[in-house]
């Protein structure tokens, strides 16, 4: 069972310092939030694909592509709804569509789905032992940084388990996939119950076994990483602050 979207690789990227990962990651996020119209929002989003083949985060794109594919067009087509100005373009639902709401629902699906590529190459490059020392490294406490990772390590095994008891339900004549959104929706409804108590047994097996290995005594505690950072790491800050950089000055001279 793979655990996160981390995938071994010899890019540039994974040979970098994970606090060297951590903090490029951060910069490159507050990029896309930064640009504000559609021609910026496009360039980020042509730049993140750029940075998703180097990174080789393909694969992991494509494990989450119906959810990235249903934001983004939930995105494009509420954020029209509520957004006015402009020529109006056609009537949905009563709704009238304007030229300037069509450009900012397109502008927000843009940044959204860079924020999104961004987070899945960080996690593509970066093992989770990486990312809690990155994390302690900047002085967070143990504590903090094991449930974060914890997060990483339970996410893909509880959706393992969701799948498990659709499975499940289907072989038992639980025809979850037919009918219409609505009746598929309301056809989940059983599968509460058995998601949630394995969630609880989960949670009780997992206490105990904390328990067991003295989780809470503060102890100095040891990694069996060793850490090390080489020219790339300058080079990556580098890169990481001039695209920060680049997405301030593009909105400072659009407005």
């Amino acid at each position: 069972m793979r655990y996160g979207l981390y995938s071994q690789g010899v890019t540039l990227f994974h040979k970098l310092h994970p606090l060297t990962k951590l903090l490029c990651a951060w910069l490159l996020l507050v990029a896309p939030l930064v640009v504000v119209d559609l021609k910026g929002a496009c360039t980020t989003l042509a730049l993140c694909m750029i940075l998703i083949t180097l990174a080789r985060a393909w694969g992991s794109i494509r494990t989450l592509l119906p959810i990235v594919a249903m934001m983004a067009i939930v995105t494009t087509v509420v954020w029209p709804l509520f957004h006015r100005g402009g020529e109006e373009l056609f009537t949905l639902f009563g709704l009238s569509i304007s030229e300037a709401g069509a450009a900012r629902g397109a502008t927000m699906a843009c940044r959204l789905v860079s924020l999104v590529m961004i987070g899945v190459a960080f996690l593509t490059v970066t093992r989770i032992e990486e990312f809690t020392a990155s994390l302690r490294i900047l002085g967070l406490p143990f504590v903090v940084t094991f449930a974060l990772t914890l997060s990483f390590r339970l996410a893909p095994t509880f959706l393992l388990t969701v799948g498990t008891i659709r499975d499940a339900q289907r072989a038992r004549g639980h025809a979850i996939d037919r009918g219409n959104p609505i009746r598929r929706a309301l056809k989940h409804i059983p599968l509460i119950i058995p998601v949630l108590l394995h969630a609880l047994r989960a949670t009780d097996v997992l206490s105990m076994a904390l328990e067991s290995r003295a989780f809470g005594r503060k102890v100095t505690r040891t990694s069996i990483l060793r850490l090390n950072s080489t020219w790339r790491d300058p080079v990556a800050y580098a890169v990481a602050g001039l695209a920060l950089a680049s997405a301030i000055i593009w909105r400072l001279c659009c407005h």
